[in-house]
């Protein structure tokens, strides 16, 4: 009769043990993944939220290198010009309302009567800014020839931090003050 030590086998302690050691190991493969997870989908809000701010720097930059006259009542956070639009004549408003960047246009000289966002959660009070660096004119004075562009957005994201974004603008037409 053979004897019970020379049959080969794992215990239970070991099988438990060999266990515990595949749930440790799982847990830290799906820890890594899912960190992963978290910082491609951050970096997704983060690269819309930035082509968003983009898209808007260009419009706002089109719109001004084209000007004719810049409004003596804009605002560091309103912006009124009559610019060029396709060869034609246009009364363009930018407003910061609501912490959106919001965009009006008419033909002619008469006020735009819709207004479209062009950038949403702006977190910046005041994006135009009339004599840069300093920013320390709150409307455009006679000579101006160079606008600031400023904007501060946060991603739809909770946890993504926010944004900026600037640019200086030239004015190619020299426009006036009116």
């Amino acid at each position: 009769m053979a004897s019970l030590r020379s049959e080969r086998g794992t215990t239970v302690i070991e099988l438990s043990l060999v266990a515990g050691l595949l749930v440790v190991i799982l847990g830290g493969v799906l820890s890594v993944y899912e960190s992963g997870m978290r910082v491609e989908k951050e970096a997704e809000v983060r690269g819309v939220a930035l082509e968003d701010m983009r898209f808007a720097m260009a419009r706002v930059t089109k719109d001004m290198r084209q000007a004719i006259s810049i409004s003596a009542s804009s605002t560091t956070s309103r912006l009124e010009m009559q610019t060029l639009v396709n060869g034609a004549n246009h009364r363009v408003v930018y407003e910061l309302v609501g912490g959106e960047l919001r965009r009006g246009a008419a033909a002619g000289t008469s006020a735009p009567s819709t207004t479209t966002a062009i950038l949403k959660r702006v977190v910046n009070d005041k994006p135009f800014c009339y004599d840069p660096p300093d920013c320390t004119d709150l409307a455009p004075e006679p000579g101006l020839d160079m606008i600031r562009l400023q904007v501060h957005s946060k991603p739809a994201s909770n946890t993504a931090r926010k944004l900026e974004m600037a640019t200086d603008i030239s004015l190619r037409n020299n426009p006036p003050v009116r």
